[in-house]
C-alpha cells in the first residue's frame, strides 16, 4: 500500500491515477481524502475523487461530489459534463441532458 505521506505532492495526483488503472481505487481514493482534508477546496482532488468512487460503484457519493464541484465552480464545462455522466449512470436523463447542455453552453468549442 502507497502511503500518502510518502507522495511527492508534486506527483500526488499522477500516483492517485496510476493505481485507480491497477485496480486499487481503495488507495487512491485514501489519497484523495486525505488531500482534500488538508485542502477542501481543491477541485481537481475532488474531481478525481468523483471519478474514483464512480470507480468504486459508490454512485450516490460520486453524485454528491461532482454536485459540488458544479456549485463551487459554475463556469467550469468540465465538472458539468462530469456530473452529466454520473447523472446518466444513476438513470436521470433528464437532469443528465440539462447539465451537458450547459457543459457545451459553458465551452462550445471543447474537445475532449
Amino acid at each position: 500500500m502507497v502511503e500518502p505521506s510518502e507522495i511527492d505532492p508534486r506527483y500526488e495526483f499522477f500516483v492517485t491515477i496510476c493505481l485507480r488503472g491497477h485496480g486499487r481505487a481503495e488507495e487512491a481514493l485514501e489519497i484523495l481524502q486525505k488531500r482534500l482534508a488538508l485542502e477542501p477546496d481543491n477541485h481537481r482532488a475532488r474531481s478525481l475523487m468523483a471519478q474514483t468512487l464512480r470507480q468504486l460503484a459508490r454512485h450516490a457519493e460520486a453524485l454528491q461530489e461532482a454536485r459540488a464541484l458544479t456549485l463551487a465552480d459554475a463556469q467550469s464545462s468540465d465538472f458539468h459534463a462530469l456530473y452529466a455522466s454520473l447523472l446518466f449512470d444513476a438513470g436521470d436523463f433528464k437532469a443528465a441532458l440539462a447539465e451537458g447542455q450547459t457543459a457545451i453552453r459553458l465551452e462550445p468549442d471543447h474537445r475532449n
